[in-house]
């Protein structure tokens, strides 16, 4: 029987682990990615519902700005005539201009 030579049988050992810590680092890079994968898309999720909601929020405060600003025409026209000349814009759409200079940090509400 023919004994193998010293180099062969440690380059076989080294490639024998070698070969094991690549299957490994592939399986662990697939298994972060999915990982990520799933905690990327709740993240965003909730991000979005976030927005959803201040949006949502905001709408309504000036749906109701609106309706008020509106039954105030029918009874004091004048009043309403006044507040659109002094802003210069149509009701509600002040709101949104202030809520957009205190968004920027140039107006507090």
């Amino acid at each position: 029987m023919a004994e193998k030579d010293v180099n062969v049988v440690l380059e076989e050992i080294f490639m024998t682990e070698n070969s094991h810590y690549e299957t490994g680092r592939e399986q662990g890079k697939e298994i972060a990615e999915k990982q990520n994968m799933e905690q990327g898309v709740a993240l965003g999720v909730s991000k979005g519902f976030e927005l959803a909601q201040e949006i949502g929020f905001y709408k309504g405060f000036i749906d109701i700005l609106q309706e008020k600003m509106n039954s105030e025409m029918n009874s004091d026209s004048s009043n309403l005539l006044y507040t659109k000349r002094a802003v210069g814009v149509g009701p509600g759409d002040w709101v949104l201009q202030r809520l957009h200079r205190h968004s920027a940090g140039e107006d507090e509400l």
